[in-house]
């Protein structure tokens, strides 16, 4: 009887072992998902709000990032308030799209809040079979109403 039970619970163990196997198999052959615009246009504001300069670059096109973090170094006084990602239109095919987010924040010494209503224009990069696709912002940062640097 006892060894009964060891050969049962053997098996059951093996079956166990071969089920984790094939789901893990399963899951390494399934391409990664791609990040989705809300994702990607609430992560940005996100990173905006806790001043994640470098983090926020990151989802801009490469040949804008500089100029932002150059142009944010410069606003230490920048509180922002909140962020929120307001609107999102898909352009056809989406892959191209804009979105509309509202930044809310105050420039020290002030403590009156401002808003500055935030439209980017976003292309999608398709990933490949080991990498997700993502989305990157193509338009500029604005110019934050206040601020020392105004053009």
């Amino acid at each position: 009887m006892g060894r009964l039970k060891l050969r049962l619970n053997g098996l059951r163990f093996l079956a166990l072992l071969v089920f984790v196997f094939v789901g893990v198999a399963c899951d390494m052959a399934t391409p990664p998902t791609s990040v989705s615009l809300e994702d990607a246009g609430g992560k940005f504001l996100e990173r905006l709000r806790w001043r994640d300069y470098q983090g926020a670059a990151s989802y801009m096109a490469p040949e804008l990032r500089q100029d932002f973090l150059d142009r944010m170094s410069l606003l230490k006084d920048l509180k922002v308030v909140d962020t929120r990602l307001e609107a999102i239109e898909l352009g056809e095919g989406a892959t191209n799209a804009l979105t509309r987010g509202t930044v809310e924040y105050y420039l020290l010494p002030s403590i009156t809040v401002q808003t500055l209503t935030l439209e980017q224009e976003w292309i999608y990069e398709p990933g490949s079979h080991t990498q997700p696709g993502f989305w990157l912002i193509t338009t500029p940062f604005p110019f934050i109403p206040g601020s020392p640097m105004t053009k």
